[in-house]
């Protein structure tokens, strides 16, 4: 099993583990985590990655048929997936819900007023890196509850 390291604190059988920390952990696990949370230690290599590298030797004398009818837009073309027009994207958005699953719910969600049960920013902004709104915790919440 590789071996990653935590870019962020990461909750892992009970106990918080801090940035830098080495963890071993297969590939779903972390993809699922994220690029923005853990990335394989500088020693590893993902099974993923080799094969990677093994087809772009092999790939790399061939030529493309470029502009032949049916080929896919080029990149120019297509707008990225993650884009949104409310300026919030579907990574950051994912990054937040996967975040929620790090905070402690004694200390970390409001006890009460207007969003009660609802997890604060600062402990969100302090895993995932960068600034948040209500709107973003909000979106991540209903991303989480409709379970993708």
């Amino acid at each position: 099993m590789p071996i990653y390291r935590g870019l962020v604190t990461i909750k892992r059988d009970g106990r918080y583990l801090p940035p830098g920390t080495a963890i071993e952990m297969d590939e779903n696990e972390a993809k699922a985590l994220g690029p923005s949370r853990v990335k394989l230690a500088p020693d590893q290599v993902s099974a993923v990655a080799e094969i990677a590298l093994d087809s772009a030797s092999t790939l790399a004398g061939t030529k493309s048929a470029g502009d032949a009818p049916g080929d896919a837009p080029s990149a120019d073309e297509v707008p990225p997936a993650s884009h949104q027009t409310d300026g919030a994207s579907n990574s950051k958005i994912v990054d937040i819900a996967s975040a929620i699953d790090l905070l402690d719910e004694k200390k970390d969600f409001f006890k009460s007023g207007h969003r009660v049960g609802k997890p604060k920013q600062k402990p969100i902004e302090e895993i995932v890196g960068f600034d948040i709104t209500d709107a973003d915790i909000d979106a991540a919440l209903a991303l989480r509850a409709s379970g993708v």
